[in-house]
């Protein structure tokens, strides 16, 4: 019976090491040279610090006529960018409103995600998400539509 689990245990992690480790689910994320005009987003999850705090889920992007706007929770943000051949994304400066926020856990968010904006260097998507890549790590946005509230 004891050989029979660790045949079982065995097969198993030779599958899942055959996958990369990802499981059966793995997605494929493709880099993009094209950021999707017309597209809103939601943030869903980050590996930035100050990002994975509940008030991100209040983060929204919409991406319009080579332009970024959104939500941060807090204030609206918008700025221009460009991209090249390669994928690379060169960022104008970050505009914001300036309304206080009477949170300090939603001023931290706001703080992390524009920071990390401003470093944007460049886009892939998996599956249904946008997966932006910055000097500090990753942003994943769902399509707002796709999105539960």
């Amino acid at each position: 019976m004891r050989w029979i689990l660790l045949l079982c245990l065995s097969v198993g992690a030779v599958g899942c090491a055959a996958n990369g480790g990802q499981g059966a689910q793995a997605v494929k994320e493709d880099k993009l040279t094209v950021l999707p005009e017309d597209s809103r987003w939601k943030l869903v999850s980050s590996d930035i610090e100050g990002l994975q705090a509940k008030a991100s889920e209040a983060v929204r992007l919409e991406i319009a006529g080579g332009t970024l706007r959104g939500d941060t929770g807090c204030n609206q943000f918008f700025a221009g960018y460009s991209m090249d051949a390669a994928g690379a994304i060169s960022m104008q400066p970050v505009v914001q409103s300036k309304r206080a926020c009477a949170e300090p856990e939603r001023n931290a968010v706001e703080r992390a995600l524009l920071d990390a904006l401003r470093e944007l260097q460049s886009a892939s998507q998996r599956g249904d998400e946008l997966v932006l890549h910055t000097a500090a790590g990753r942003l994943v946005f769902a399509d707002d539509a796709l999105v539960a509230e």
